[in-house]
């Protein structure tokens, strides 16, 4: 008799994403004991930490589910060879989009109120964040082919741990860095040496005081220097670095891939694990919780758009030999994710510049810069629906493909 054949690769995965998701379960308890203790130590409630307490716990949630449909996988399971493509209905996009408006109206609501808000806040996060994206990925892969679940689930659980860890190493090496060389150019110019030697003991004289620290930073602020160098980090060397790691999974796969628009799709996929991690990270707070992850709405169309539109290009290079295509998309994608940072940290100078009595000369700034957001999410939604409607639908594959439909959606 035949022995079975066994998916070893899938078995590394269910390894993986295993111990990911064990390490965010032991952050999350560690998040919910500090939450408790300082609830118990003080009459503050700690809601931050209740809030990265839930959203830390979810992700291992999401990863967990990763590491069983890999184990599936491994073991010849036939649930996760289904093949799948979506399709959703405009119904379903209206209420995706009312329910997010609603969950970010309740939570603005109650967000200084904190009777309520440590238990609420927490609760309302999830939904805040993957609703949108939830929205942007069937946008994306609406009536493409996507591949097996256990495709899907890999796809989706490599960008929510390897892709955002490995990114984190390199951005963090990079800002090292630069912090090295910004020390060795103050050390050759002695004034400037003397300068901040000078800002170094005003921050010890005025102690742990946000306010008499924020009065001390806002001259440096409006110094070009500082502005073009924020800039070009987060304008042109993040960007380079995110685009071109944020489709790993699919580089992975890249010979596996059965059409342009399977690259496309699961590229989708890819955006939307990283920007659901990123976009959680920020959202650990009170004031401004409901603007924030309003703004982070954006973000998470950005990923999702510049990763898919790289990624479709990524089967062409390999399949087609069409390098050319890469580079220019892996362009495009840089100078989508390049502007949106600019408008972002603009906005972010224009703001705290503004609130601190420079209003005449920063507010029409913030406000130029706000309104250039809103337009390039506008812009970033439709490149991703007309995108997904020009993606081929022929698939490179000797066998048909099969798929289940569930109550007219299309089962994934």
């Amino acid at each position: 008799m035949k022995s079975a054949q066994f998916h070893y690769p899938s078995f590394f995965g269910f390894m993986f994403f295993a111990v990911c998701a064990m390490f965010l379960f032991l952050i999350s308890g560690i998040l919910g004991l500090s939450a408790l203790i300082t609830s118990m130590s003080e009459t503050q409630i700690d809601v931050p930490a209740i809030i990265l307490f839930v959203t830390v716990g979810f992700s291992g949630s999401l990863l967990a589910a990763a590491a069983v449909i890999s184990i599936m996988k491994f073991t010849n399971s036939p649930t996760v060879e289904v093949e799948s493509s979506t399709s959703v209905s405009s119904l379903k996009i209206v209420v995706g989009i009312f329910a997010t408006g609603l969950v970010l109206w309740v939570g603005n609501s109650i967000q200084s109120n904190s009777s309520i808000n440590w238990f609420a806040l927490p609760l309302l996060t999830i939904p805040a964040v993957g609703l949108p994206i939830w929205l942007f990925i069937r946008l994306g892969t609406k009536d493409l082919y996507l591949g097996s679940r256990w495709r899907i689930w890999s796809t989706f659980g490599l960008s929510m741990s390897l892709t955002p860890f490995l990114l984190f190493i390199l951005e963090t090496i990079v800002i090292v860095f630069l912090f090295v060389i910004s020390i060795f150019y103050v050390a050759a110019n002695p004034d400037l040496a003397r300068e901040f030697e000078m800002l170094s003991r005003q921050f010890a004289m005025t102690g742990p005081n946000p306010n008499e620290m924020t009065d001390l930073i806002l001259p440096y602020l409006e110094r070009p220097v500082i502005f073009v160098s924020v800039v070009l980090l987060f304008s042109v060397i993040v960007p380079l670095m995110e685009e071109a790691f944020k489709p790993l999974a699919v580089w992975f796969i890249a010979g596996k891939l059965k059409s342009q628009a399977q690259g496309f799709a699961l590229g989708a996929l890819c955006g939307a694990g990283f920007a659901l991690v990123e976009t959680f990270n920020s959202s650990a707070q009170t004031g401004g919780w409901a603007d924030v992850l309003f703004a982070r709405i954006g973000t998470g169309a950005m990923h999702i758009t510049t990763t898919a539109l790289i990624s479709a290009a990524i089967f062409s290079a390999w399949h087609e030999r069409r390098y050319l295509r890469l580079f220019a998309t892996y362009l495009l994608g840089v100078f989508l994710h390049g502007l949106w940072n600019f408008l972002a940290v603009t906005n972010a100078f224009s703001t705290l510049l503004a609130e601190y009595g420079r209003s005449d000369r920063y507010g029409p700034i913030e406000t130029y810069s706000t309104v250039g957001l809103g337009i390039l999410t506008l812009v970033l939604i439709t490149i991703l629906v007309f995108s997904n409607r020009k993606q081929p639908k022929e698939i490179i594959s000797d066998t048909p493909v099969a798929m289940t439909t569930v109550n007219g959606d299309t089962d994934i």
